[in-house]
């Protein structure tokens, strides 16, 4: 994505923590605001979709390199 193409061309991996971090961030707010089990069933399938979404970009983020390499 464009955050690691940034951290990659800047030889800054920096880039992709405070990236991971404000992302944290904004979830947590997010999640302490928001009824992610809402009434409507569309908006509750929305919030999960997020959820979900959130979760796989940080597991990416945090994962060792050596985890992702195939072969």
């Amino acid at each position: 994505g464009e955050v690691l193409e940034k951290a990659l061309l800047a030889y800054n991996p920096s880039v992709v923590v405070k990236y991971t971090f404000d992302l944290a961030q904004a979830f947590n707010n997010f999640y302490a605001k928001e009824e992610i089990l809402a009434p409507d069933a569309s908006e509750m399938a929305t919030r999960l979709s997020l959820c979900l979404a959130v979760k796989q970009v940080l597991t990416n983020a945090l994962s060792r390199s050596e985890e992702r390499r195939v072969g």
